[in-house]
């Protein structure tokens, strides 16, 4: 298996979930750039088969789409990032 710290630096895809009135939950994907990659396991200690969660620090590549704001960007999980 190859290293999370080897996605630094690469093009990544982020899939963001916005609310859309008429089709209610909607799935935008957004090139990306990973900056930093971490394991945020402050409850992982204290509370018995927590999962670990993988986070992604990404910085979005060109113009954001409509309804996409840099809030979006603030707390990734490794599941959101795709190639």
């Amino acid at each position: 298996m190859n290293s999370l710290k080897e996605l630094i630096g690469q093009e990544v895809g982020v899939n963001i979930s916005i609310e859309d009135d008429e089709c209610g939950t909607a799935f935008v994907t957004v090139r990306s750039k990973v900056h930093d990659v971490y394991i945020d396991d402050f409850h992982f200690e204290e509370k018995w088969m927590e999962p670990i969660n993988i986070k992604v620090v990404v910085e979005p590549i060109g113009e954001l789409p409509d309804g996409i704001t840099y809030d979006h960007f603030e707390d990734n999980c490794l599941d959101q990032i795709v190639r």
